[in-house]
């Protein structure tokens, strides 16, 4: 039988998102491969801390798992910028496949160690895409227009570079500040637009697969080595698996939700033509 763990494990997305179901799997996943052994604690919504803070209290041990935006742990891992730079892939599975190749991989679970994380796996969303209450058809269309971005540098210079207005804000503000046009649109994956009810205040999806909503699921380093040679490869065999049903899961939500968007009554645009976007 051996012995009982319990740990935690936390994001900042919503329970019903993309980040909060694979907390879930991962939970079950561990559950399952250690007979029960190993149980985890289950944190939402912000509610054991920010992106950021969430990042520090897993570097800090605080917190066992995390799972995040690398929007934002590229603060504490900078190489990570160089695989959110926009338009580097045609589409997610190729980002998948660079991800998957064992040269990159290292690459990345080396930085993270430097750091004090041990990397699990990387999951995403898919690719972001644009909403707004205007047709996007060209840079043109962009000009000024009040877009809701992450805090991340890189992400504001991709959008000021596009001639758009970035104005980075917290996802569970954006509802409200659409609503109200503090901000004319958004860029997200499909499945948070549909999450954040934004079919609700936005008339338009452009999809410019303009780069992936990329994620790593890691856990404090040190709190790692610690662990027992069958728990510690029992983390391991969770994280493939969670990153496996990832790919699974975001297939299938984005067949039907963009049937979804059509039906709440968004027109979605392709992306412009127009070699500048």
């Amino acid at each position: 039988q051996g012995d009982s763990y319990s740990f935690i494990i936390a994001t900042d997305g919503a329970e019903d998102r993309v980040d909060g179901l694979l907390v879930h799997y991962m939970a079950d996943q561990l559950n399952a491969i250690t007979g029960g052994r190993i149980q985890l604690q289950m944190y939402f919504n912000g509610s054991m801390g920010t992106d950021t803070e969430l990042c520090e209290s897993t570097q800090a041990g605080d917190v066992a798992f995390f799972l995040g935006s690398t929007a934002f742990t590229a603060n504490f891992v900078p190489e990570l910028n160089a695989i959110d730079l926009p338009f580097l892939y045609q589409d997610a599975q190729q980002f998948r496949d660079t991800m998957d190749d064992e040269t990159v991989f290292r690459f990345y679970e080396e930085k993270y160690q430097d750091k004090g994380f041990e990397l699990i796996g990387f999951f995403d969303q898919g690719m972001r895409q644009m909403t707004s209450n205007i047709k996007v058809q060209s840079p043109d269309d962009m000009q000024g227009q009040k877009i809701r971005v992450m805090e991340n540098q890189l992400h504001i210079s991709i959008w000021q570079a596009l001639g758009a207005n970035p104005t980075p804000m917290a996802f569970s503000e954006v509802y409200m500040a659409l609503q109200q046009g503090t901000i004319d649109g958004q860029e997200n994956p499909l499945s948070a637009m549909v999450t954040g009810k934004f079919e609700e205040v936005q008339k338009y999806i452009t999809e410019i697969h303009y780069k992936v909503w990329i994620g790593p699921i890691v856990v404090n380093a040190a709190w790692f080595k610690k662990q027992p040679a069958d728990v510690q490869k029992a983390i391991l065999e969770g994280g493939r698996l969670a990153t496996k049903h990832n790919r699974e899961m975001i297939m299938a939500m984005e067949a039907r939700l963009k049937p979804t968007m059509k039906k709440a009554g968004v027109e979605i645009l392709d992306k412009p033509e127009d070699e500048n976007v």
